[in-house]
């Protein structure tokens, strides 16, 4: 049981790293911007895995392999966010990209604790298959909805407000202090 529960994160792990070097390659080749690659990524991260939990719910219940291979691999998918939306942060205010950061991760943890009492609110019976599909069919409206607004209002440039007087632009050497 322990192996099958830690099974999703393994595959998570290792194809964030297939998912990394694709990234920097189409980047570094000069395929994609890297706000184009942010948002191809992110969409494998998010688009693949909701589509995958949509196919978790048409899965019968006789066929929990099945069903355990699609959750694999929608947890698998979700590494494309790595190189999505979690690297975003630096390229858009490398001087901030701590901050944003935290706001981010304050988010995500709020949903975390949300996502449980939600289900919880759902699942009134854990055997029920219908109960589930509930649940997986918001997780992958959820998911859909994150990453439509990240891709109409994400970007890949240096964004103004990272800069400051103290902190001029490279460019901008008026502002520097002697």
């Amino acid at each position: 049981s322990a192996l099958l529960s830690a099974l999703p994160y393994l595959v998570k792990w290792l194809t964030s790293f297939a998912f990394s070097a694709l990234s920097d390659f189409i980047i570094n080749h000069n395929y994609t911007s890297i706000g184009t690659s942010r948002k191809l990524f992110n969409s494998i991260g998010t688009y693949g895995s909701g589509l995958v939990l949509i196919a978790l719910c048409l899965v019968p219940q006789d066929q929990p392999i099945t069903a355990i291979v699609l959750l694999i691999l929608s947890v698998g998918l979700s590494a494309g966010a790595v190189c999505g939306y979690l690297l975003n942060h630096m390229d858009i205010s490398p001087i901030h990209a701590g901050i944003l950061m935290g706001i981010s991760n304050f988010a995500g943890t709020i949903m975390q604790l949300l996502a449980p009492l939600f289900a919880g609110s759902v699942l009134h019976d854990v055997t029920n298959a219908v109960e589930w599909r509930i649940v997986f069919f918001v997780a992958a409206g959820l998911k859909f909805a994150g990453n439509t607004l990240f891709i109409i209002f994400g970007s890949g440039n240096i964004q103004p407000w990272n800069y400051s007087k103290e902190n001029p632009a490279p460019d901008d050497k008026s502002k520097l202090k002697a």
